[in-house]
């Protein structure tokens, strides 16, 4: 496209990544709600379900990033949508065939109630969590009204806007919740504000050309994207499979606290590169992007 027609799809863009997020998002819960049960009916598995749902994530990844930097690079950007077109209709038939089984529902059963076009409420259900429902529900609705404030407005306000929305939610979160649930729910908030990701921002460092940044690392989509793509995958397969040999039994804490500490060098390792220091220790930018932040990132993942 060209620019101008660019400029007037924008809004169609958004949108359409916006439906391709939601399809990703709600095939997501729906995947990690069925294992969940398959765990609970079998504690005696562990994490081992959860192990096999990554290691299959990480096996399409690296199919997916043999191709997409080789078709950046050759600028065949209809290529890339057409084949995530076909990628997102995929789960369509098994979805239909009930692949992922379940009990079906039914007007009959108790604190049922027929909402529209067949679509059944479980209304006892509801009553008896409602304020839980209701704060999950205003917890999800924050994700948009943060997304529009960070778009149009200041980053000042931004970041405001985003405190105050931590704090009441924390804050609902110790009335509602057990406090076992409040504590992971602050810890998960900690983790989540203390690692600051510039992958999106770095992007842009790596690739630029050498007109756009005459000291940069002039790296291709092909690097950037299919090469470190595949080498991170790969290394969190190994730390998955590390993770499922050594530390699924292990207690959760020892374990978060290596992820966390693994997961604190990768910006030290984007900041040596973007100073260039690498450089002064003899090592090409490839070499230590490689070695370094593309590893490190994806080693925490698990």
């Amino acid at each position: 496209l060209d620019p101008d027609t660019a400029y007037r799809l924008s809004d169609l863009l958004v949108i359409c990544f916006f439906c391709m997020n939601v399809t990703a998002a709600n095939l997501d819960i729906l995947g990690e709600g069925k294992y969940s049960e398959i765990m609970r009916k079998h504690p005696e598995s562990g994490s081992s379900v959860i192990t096999f749902k990554f290691a299959c994530s990480l096996l399409g990844s690296i199919v997916t990033n043999s191709y997409v930097g080789p078709l950046t690079d050759g600028g065949h950007f209809h290529i890339i949508f057409c084949i995530a077109l076909g990628l997102l209709l995929t789960p369509f038939y098994p979805t239909l065939r009930g692949w992922l089984s379940e009990k079906k529902r039914r007007k009959s059963d108790p604190g049922m109630t027929k909402i529209c076009c067949g679509c059944l409420f479980d209304q006892g259900s509801f009553q008896k969590k409602r304020t839980p429902f209701v704060v999950i529900a205003l917890s999800g609705l924050a994700v948009p009204l943060l997304s529009a404030v960070t778009t149009f407005a200041s980053l000042g306000i931004g970041i405001g806007v985003s405190m105050i929305v931590l704090l009441i939610l924390a804050t609902v979160t110790y009335v509602v919740f057990p406090r076992v649930v409040f504590r992971i729910i602050v810890a998960i908030m900690l983790i989540k504000i203390s690692h600051i990701k510039l992958g999106g921002v770095l992007g842009y460092y790596y690739t630029a050309d050498a007109q756009c940044l005459p000291d940069g690392p002039h790296f291709s989509y092909t690097y950037y994207i299919t090469v470190a793509g595949i080498v991170g995958s790969i290394v969190n397969l190994i730390a998955v499979m590390l993770y499922q040999t050594y530390l699924s039994s292990c207690r959760f804490r020892p374990a978060l606290m290596c992820t966390i500490l693994a997961g604190a060098i990768a910006p030290i390792m984007d900041i040596i590169l973007i100073k260039r220091w690498n450089h002064v220790l003899g090592i090409s930018d490839k070499v230590f992007f490689i070695l370094g932040s593309a590893i490190f990132e994806h080693f925490v993942n698990i």
